[in-house]
């Protein structure tokens, strides 16, 4: 007769058990509010100015853009494959090389602005009441986001150089 380790047979219980409630289990989450109107969330309702909050399931599976019905410019394709879409909707080969010609400059003119912001950010990092620790991770920060946008409008400039 084989002998029984009552250790193993508690653990295969407690394994059970556990896989029991994990499936029936659900977390409640509730949305609460202190007197001076910070909010948190938490999974216990204190019963002071907390409200249940209902959760919706997580989608089994992401949208898909392409094929949402909302999609113009696919949809516009698709009519115009079809037959049923005239050629003169669709913007002309010009138009649509000003168009991106016109988001780029705007894309060259938002880095650029954003390096000037950077830029004087270092040229103030000598009046900071930071300490030296602070003031050299600020300046390391701030020449990381300086070399970042210098590299992209270097790229965007390439970029319309290209466009005829």
């Amino acid at each position: 007769m084989p002998i029984i380790n009552p250790i193993s047979v508690a653990r295969t219980l407690v394994c059970g058990f556990a896989v029991v409630v994990s499936f029936s289990a659900r977390a409640e989450v509730f949305l609460c509010e202190t007197d001076s109107g910070s909010i948190s969330l938490s999974n216990v309702d204190t019963k002071k100015n907390c409200k249940k909050m209902k959760l919706q399931p997580k989608p089994k599976h992401a949208p898909n853009y392409m094929q949402d019905k909302n999609n113009n410019q696919q949809n516009q394709l698709d009519n115009l494959n079809n037959g049923k879409v005239d050629a003169a909707v669709l913007p002309s080969a010009s138009e649509a090389v000003a168009e991106r010609k016109r988001i780029i400059q705007e894309e060259l003119g938002l880095e650029r602005a954003r390096l000037e912001a950077v830029l004087s950010q270092i040229a103030t990092v000598g009046i900071r009441t930071d300490g030296e620790v602070e003031r050299k991770r600020f300046l390391d920060s701030a020449k990381r986001k300086e070399s970042l946008h210098r590299s992209n409008i270097t790229l965007l400039e390439k970029e319309i150089s290209r466009i005829k």
